[in-house]
């Protein structure tokens, strides 16, 4: 959503046509980035346009209920703020802290390393349904519900993937000998690294009910149409305003980059 240089990567006019659709409340370009992620973010949105995403682009329905409005951004700080382990988006007055992503001690939901994994680093990782356990080897981590296991990104599934990366023989691919190269005993960073996934993808998939319900509120909304978005002047960006947009270089050389 932002160039380079910090300045907003949105078409021109289309933050200002939607403060004026909100009734005038600002509207900011992360503002638009948290509606985007909680409209689009989910399974939902993927079923419910298969064919159109056949095409290039995302077709992004923009509501013109503010109730709506706020509530999608607010879902959308959530799944932000989850998303990138608590870096962007933080409020701890929302129950957002800054880095911290795990679920607090006492939380139902706080994943808990219940059987040591071992000094070996295990060749294998197996899910129990009925006891919601994650097994790696020797060690066990629950509670890890069965979407946060079968969680998948383009047909990946992610905690697999993890897993993969770290294994005793890893699935990576090889590109040289440095490759073969491999830990003997299995890092504690894993462990808590493990941990902070399991958690995020939790958060994730625990929001994917609401996502669905506000995309449903959305559709049958108010949205702005193409024709809306002509009349006030929104228009898509050119080829020259597509490209990023960097910050002037100081010093050596400077004026040789820029020209």
């Amino acid at each position: 959503m932002l160039h380079p240089d910090g300045s907003p990567n949105v078409t021109d006019g289309l933050l200002t046509y939607m403060t004026h659709a909100m009734g005038g409340e600002p509207v900011t370009v992360m503002d638009l980035a948290a509606y985007t992620v909680a409209v689009t973010g989910h399974s939902a949105f993927t079923e419910r346009f298969t064919e159109e995403l056949l095409t290039p682009g995302v077709r992004l329905p923009l509501t013109r209920d503010p109730g709506l409005w706020r509530r999608a951004t607010a879902l959308g700080r959530e799944l932000l703020w989850a998303s990138t382990y608590g870096e962007r988006f933080a409020s701890p007055d929302a129950g957002r802290p800054s880095g911290a992503i795990e679920f607090p001690s006492g939380d139902e939901r706080q994943v808990r390393y219940l059987t040591h994994i071992g000094s070996g680093v295990p060749e294998r990782m197996s899910y129990e349904a009925e006891a919601q356990t994650l097994r790696v080897g020797d060690g066990t981590f629950a509670p890890v519900p069965e979407a946060v296991w079968a969680y998948h990104v383009g047909g990946m599934r992610v905690v697999n993937k993890w897993f993969g990366y770290r294994k005793a023989k890893p699935t990576s691919k090889r590109t040289s000998p440095l490759d073969d190269i491999h830990v003997e005993s299995w890092p504690p960073e894993w462990t808590k690294e493990l941990i902070e996934l399991l958690s995020v993808l939790r958060r994730l998939t625990d929001l994917g009910p609401a996502q669905s319900d506000l995309l449903t509120g959305i559709l049958a909304g108010p949205v702005a149409t193409h024709a809306d978005l002509m009349a006030a002047g929104v228009l898509l960006a050119s080829e020259t305003g597509r490209k990023p947009r960097y910050r002037p270089m100081d010093g050596l050389f400077a004026a040789d980059v820029l020209t």
